[in-house]
């Protein structure tokens, strides 16, 4: 259930990296949804984003791995509320993330 795949995201967009090297970059206009899941694993809910592509659409899914010295998918989740908040599907609670 591990990914190779890291994720990143900037002004620019979505990012896709595997093995150090990007592989796909998305505008957040691609983004159909961040989906929190029901699977919890370690009393930690996954996620996953659909995106629309030209070939369909494609899902990746994740754990958030928030910490006190890291807080992207926080940034993340509250970058896409503020601009995108039809697409964020689910409630993020960085402190209680099996919540």
């Amino acid at each position: 259930m591990f990914s190779p795949e890291r994720y990143y995201f900037n002004s620019k967009g979505i990012f896709i990296f595997r093995a150090g090297q990007l592989v796909h970059h998305y505008q957040f206009e691609d983004l159909i949804a961040l989906e929190k899941m029901s699977v919890t694993v370690n009393n930690r809910k996954y996620w996953f984003m659909r995106i629309h592509t030209p070939n369909g659409q494609r899902h990746y899914q994740f754990i958030p791995k928030d910490t006190i010295f890291n807080d992207n998918f926080t940034q993340f989740y509250r970058l896409l509320k503020v601009n995108y908040p039809t697409k964020v599907k689910g409630k993020w609670h960085r402190w209680f993330a099996g919540v």
